[in-house]
C-alpha cells in the first residue's frame, strides 16, 4: 500500500513539475503593504487566514526578533475594516524562538496554525511539522 501511496505522488509530482509557466510575474505581482507591514528587514513566507482578515508572515533582520536578528520569527496583522493592514504583532515565545518560525499555513477553524519544526514541551526544536491551536 505504501508503495503505490508513493508511486502516485510521484507521478503526481513529475506532472506538476512537468507544468510551464509563461511568465510568473504574470500570476505573482508583489505588492507593498504599506508602513504596517513592510520594513526594512525581509518580510516572507505571507500566509493569509482562510477569512482572508488575518496576515501571518516571517521578518528577518528585525532587531525585535527572538535570538539574533538573522532568525525568522513569526509577525501577524489584523486587516481594516478599510482593507489596509494594521501594525504587525511580533508573536510572543513559545511560537518564536532563537531558531527559525514559520507559519505553513492557517487552518479554516480560525485558532489552529500548522507549522513548519516541531516545537517540543521542554521547549526544544527540531525539523518536522507541529499545530498550535490558540486559547483565549
Amino acid at each position: 500500500m505504501i508503495r503505490v501511496i508513493a508511486a502516485v505522488i510521484a507521478s503526481v509530482s513529475a506532472s506538476l513539475l512537468s507544468l510551464k509557466v509563461a511568465n510568473a510575474q504574470d500570476i505573482v505581482k508583489p505588492q507593498n503593504l504599506g508602513t504596517s507591514i513592510n520594513t526594512s528587514a525581509r518580510e516572507v513566507c505571507p500566509v493569509i487566514s482562510p477569512d482572508g482578515k488575518t496576515l501571518y508572515f516571517v521578518r528577518r533582520g528585525s532587531p525585535e526578533n527572538i535570538g539574533t536578528a538573522d532568525d525568522e520569527d513569526i509577525w501577524t496583522s489584523r486587516q481594516n475594516p478599510d482593507g489596509t493592514w494594521a501594525m504587525a504583532v511580533h508573536l510572543p515565545s513559545p511560537l518564536n524562538d532563537s531558531s527559525n518560525n514559520i507559519v505553513a499555513t492557517a487552518l479554516p477553524d480560525g485558532n489552529t496554525l500548522f507549522l513548519l519544526n516541531v516545537y517540543g514541551p521542554d521547549g526544544s526544536h527540531k525539523q518536522g511539522f507541529s499545530f498550535t491551536h490558540r486559547t483565549r
